[in-house]
């Protein structure tokens, strides 16, 4: 009984400091405390109850004799249960069931918590700590030596959100669950914008977001939607995110204003979305004219003439620049002292204009248009003279022009028809037969079309 008087004995070089187990023919060698607890239990369990065996460090010599006088007793047999402390903490465990949650289901997350050592037995220690980044997790209750249980409330509108991370702490230790969550089933389809206009030139095209939702309005998967516009043109669609696409519509080359829609299908859900189409503004018109010539000298002839004009964005479109064409024949027949007598002079000029001009237009009202414009540009004279019973004298050449018009028309779609007054002055050819400028005044009807 050392430990108990001889307190010297505890500092001693050959003291037993390791289990020894006895050898047959080599004595004792050291074992390990397991290889000891193993040895004892099998020896116990061999022993069948005839045989008590108490291991103890504080065993006294009484205690000991005791206990051999008790195994010597008869009477039922009696089992020796041998406990082995658990170690410190070495692994925490979460797991979280279901592994998947639907937005709005109402079904909270069973949460379980465990702490084992490092063979896998309980460890009991203070309440783990949990904790989640979307949710509300209760507190841990314990449900047993190191182990407890929680719960996770889900909200039901987790948005775009499709994953939620967990994370338990005990004892120095932590682990981390993933997991899933989903929207419920799909219950609106919404367009992006729900009109649009658009200028319908055939290059132009509306880009609409289609999303779904469920119904707590989180962002649900949807299928390719079909969409099918009431006017013609391409329509293609193309992923944008989560439960989410675009939709472009690129219409026609419209002649008119007009007004249509896309019709917008997934699944079994439809939206409808309104797209203004506007007819683009066509820059180039071609306008025939045909009128009346007439000049202070007694000029009466038809004028034919033709124009194109461009209208580029400025101003609004009110302002145009123009080319035109135009010719008339001025006819004169005179009479000169020939001799004695008197002669019959025969003289006809034709007078071919090439102009460019530039032309101020305003509206008033929906349909009417009135315009002002000047330019110039030359003419091209050509002069027959001839005397009576003599050869005809033809000469050439050209002249400078300046115009300047004014009009008025009433649109009715692409054409314009007008009345349109157009005073031109004409230089002097000076012509050995045609002498002097020529100012001539023209009342024009013609017809303007917008082409493109």
């Amino acid at each position: 009984d050392k430990g108990r008087f001889a307190y010297e004995h505890l500092r001693a070089d050959d003291r037993i400091r390791r289990p020894l187990r006895r050898v047959r023919r080599r004595g004792f060698e050291p074992v390990s405390w397991e290889e000891a607890l193993d040895e004892g239990e099998r020896g116990l369990r061999e022993a069948e109850g005839s045989v008590v065996v108490a291991l103890s460090g504080a065993e006294t010599v009484e205690q000991a004799t005791a206990t051999a006088r008790l195994s010597d007793e008869r009477g039922p047999a009696s089992t020796l249960t041998v406990a082995r402390p658990a170690g410190p903490p070495a692994r925490v465990v979460l797991q979280a069931a279901p592994a998947r949650v639907v937005a709005g289901e109402g079904t909270p997350v069973a949460l379980r918590v465990s702490v084992t050592d490092a063979a896998g037995n309980p460890v009991a220690a203070d309440p783990p700590r949990l904790e989640a980044d979307f949710g509300e997790v209760s507190a841990p209750v314990t449900s047993g030596s190191g182990a407890w249980t929680a719960q996770l409330e889900v909200p039901a509108e987790i948005g775009a959100r499709r994953r939620i991370e967990l994370r338990v702490r005990a004892a120095a230790l932590e682990d981390r669950v993933l997991l899933d969550v989903a929207p419920a089933d799909a219950a609106r389809l919404v367009l992006s914008p729900e009109a649009a206009t658009l200028v319908a030139d055939g290059a132009a095209e509306a880009t609409m977001r289609v999303q779904l939702f469920d119904r707590f309005g989180n962002p649900a998967a949807a299928p390719v939607p079909h969409a099918v516009a009431t006017r013609p043109g391409r329509i293609s669609s193309q992923p944008d995110g989560d439960g989410a696409w675009v939709v472009r519509y690129r219409p026609e080359r419209a002649a008119e204003s007009a007004t249509g829609s896309i019709s917008v299908r997934a699944g079994s859900l439809e939206n409808v979305a309104r797209v203004d189409l506007v007819a683009p503004a066509h820059r180039v018109s071609l306008a025939p004219k045909l009128g009346i010539a007439a000049s202070a000298g007694g000029l009466r002839a038809a004028h034919v003439a033709a124009e194109g004009a461009y209208r580029p964005a400025l101003l609004e479109g009110r302002l145009a620049f123009l080319l035109g064409a135009g010719t008339f024949v001025r006819d004169r027949t005179d009479r000169a002292p020939a001799g004695e007598g008197w002669a019959l002079v025969h003289g006809r000029a034709r007078y071919t204009s090439a102009t460019a001009s530039a032309r101020m237009q305003l509206a008033f009202g929906a349909r009417q248009l009135a315009w002002a414009g000047a330019g110039g540009g030359v003419a091209h004279v050509a002069s027959a003279v001839s005397v009576e019973g003599g050869p005809v004298r033809n000469e050439v050449g050209l002249v400078p022009v300046v115009q300047a018009t004014a009009g008025w028309g009433l649109a009715a779609g692409p054409a314009t028809p007008f009345v349109e007054a157009h005073l031109a002055w004409h230089g002097d050819p000076r012509f050995a037969a045609l002498r002097g400028s020529l100012s001539v005044l023209t009342l024009a009807v013609g017809c303007r079309y917008d082409a493109f």
